[in-house]
């Protein structure tokens, strides 16, 4: 494996980003009524895909859980119901934190560290 580091750049997070592309992840589980098999996609399976991604890569990245009003007041890409939970990453680039939706790769400012 290769060494971990933070991203360098919020350049470097969007590039990484654009390569990886995006993350397919079905898992089968079956409709207890009709024992029909069908593929269930969960937020959190995305977030820890990534971040495992980012670690075979080389790079550190956290998994978070945030509350949809913090969500739906940083991302613009896609909206949460109101009073759920939503499993997202997060990367420190030097001063900055940003948060990273890892079904569809938008990044948000979230705060500086000092």
């Amino acid at each position: 494996t290769k060494p971990l580091r933070e991203f360098q750049s919020l350049e470097e997070l969007e590039q990484w980003l654009e390569n990886i592309g995006v993350l397919d992840i079905g898992f089968d589980v079956v409709d207890k009524e009709t024992g029909q098999h069908i593929q269930t996609f969960d937020c959190e399976d995305y977030a820890l895909r990534l971040q495992e991604k980012a670690l075979r890569d080389g790079y550190i990245i956290s998994f978070e859980i945030i509350h949809s009003a913090e969500y739906n007041a940083l991302f613009k890409q896609k909206r949460m119901p109101a009073d759920t939970i939503h499993a997202i990453n997060s990367a420190i680039l030097g001063n900055e934190v940003y948060y990273i939706e890892p079904q569809t790769h938008e990044i948000a400012f979230v705060a500086y560290l000092d």
